[in-house]
């Protein structure tokens, strides 16, 4: 029993020895020219992807100015031509309360006349 314990103790041993002397893959190793040519096409796709999402905001933008401008060159034409249906309502109803004044004011008078004769009349009748 003891035998298969040393044996089996001898393997792992072995086994982990084994594992520790792999020789690595070695890896492509790049000069530094290399490296940095990489890096500058890197950078410049990364710069071209930016200028193009720059330019489509600036895009959007200028489509959504052109929008609200539109917006609110109509909203000042709708108020502009609210303001003048509104000043012209406004004028022919003071004209026309002028006009109905006028018309109150010469019922009234008419009435007058009309009592002050009825009442002088009813003054002659009953002065026998």
């Amino acid at each position: 029993m003891r035998l298969i314990a040393a044996l089996i103790v001898c393997l792992l041993i072995a086994s982990a020895v084994s594992a520790q002397e792999t020789t690595p893959v070695p890896a492509a190793t790049l000069t530094i020219d290399e490296a940095l040519a990489q890096q500058v096409a890197q950078d410049a796709d990364d710069a071209r992807r930016s200028m193009e999402e720059a330019a489509r905001y600036a895009e959007d933008a200028s489509r959504f100015l052109g929008i609200f401008e539109a917006i609110s060159v109509a909203i000042a034409i709708a108020g502009g031509s609210l303001g003048v249906i509104g000043v012209t309502r406004l004028f022919s109803a003071q004209s026309e309360l002028a006009k109905a004044r006028q018309r109150v004011d010469a019922e009234l008078t008419d009435l007058r006349s009309r009592f002050q004769t009825e009442l002088t009349e009813k003054k002659m009748r009953c002065k026998p």
